[in-house]
């Protein structure tokens, strides 16, 4: 094992530690018998006749925290590390000879504003200062999503922020998520799941594209050695989809036809 392997299972199994430790605090709460208390210590739950309304504090993460920025300038500074992670475009999960990826994330292109990014970047900021001085307290109502991100309540905010910075390195779908207004709380709740996961991701694609490229390969030769025809190459998506629009059209049509009338024999 490389001296940056031993590095990478190392940082692995710290973050796995901490997220274990969160686990079985979730597990505690979830043994409450209030409805409230089984989502936090600080959660209320109103039923009025003005309807159901679910606030307070999730959860929080560790107490002096001397990583949290404290000044504009060290806020500005992450600022600008955000931003560098977004347009970075060298060793992505994503094919870089995509279209999408080329026009949205090469070095020419111009879909994205350096401005819009630097605005999208404060927001996370703003979010991310937020949840380790104040506690999370957005709601989140599916228990699987709102455990995975809770998992994160024992990081300081260095170690969520060096997270989302290598999840923003490296995802190109997720910075897009973000320049959406798309999965603002998923990314910051937990970008070390996230980047797992786009790991996990890319593997299994390339292991698929390598599986049909070694089943046509095979076919190929099969073929050859019987001395059958080669398979046509198959045609895109968009032109099969329209073949078969327009064939289930021409069946619709003459379907519509009426049967044709025999000519009547005149009778003697």
């Amino acid at each position: 094992m490389t001296p940056a392997e031993k590095l990478a299972e190392k940082v692995k199994k710290y973050f796995s530690d901490k997220m274990k430790k969160a686990g079985l605090i979730i597990r505690e709460q979830k043994k409450q018998t209030d409805p409230a208390s089984q989502l936090g210590a600080n959660v209320s739950i109103v039923d009025s006749a003005n309807g159901v309304t679910i606030t307070g504090v999730y959860w929080k993460a560790p107490t002096n925290d001397d990583t949290i920025p404290s000044t504009q300038a060290q806020i500005n500074k992450c600022v600008q590390k955000l931003v560098e992670a977004i347009r970075n475009n060298h060793e992505c999960r994503e094919k870089d000879d995509s279209k999408i990826f080329q026009n949205r994330w090469a070095d020419s292109a111009t879909y994205y504003t350096v401005p819009e990014m630097k605005a999208v970047a404060q927001e996370v900021m703003t979010t991310m200062i937020d949840v380790h001085r104040n506690g999370w307290t957005k709601s989140i109502y599916d228990k699987e999503q709102r455990d995975l991100l809770q998992k994160t309540m024992l990081f300081t905010f260095k170690e969520r922020f060096d997270c989302l910075v290598e999840l923003l390195m490296c995802s190109k779908t997720t910075c897009q998520d973000l320049m959406k207004g798309e999965r603002h709380y998923s990314i910051i709740g937990n970008p070390y799941a996230l980047t797992n996961r786009t790991k996990s991701n890319k593997a299994s694609n390339e292991t698929k594209e390598v599986r049909i490229a070694d089943g046509a390969e095979v076919e190929s030769l099969r073929r050859a050695a019987n001395g059958e025809e080669s398979l046509p190459k198959a045609k895109g998506k968009k032109r099969a989809r329209e073949e078969d629009e327009n064939d289930v059209q021409a069946r619709l049509v003459v379907a519509a036809k009426p049967p044709n009338k025999r000519a009547r024999k005149n009778v003697q």
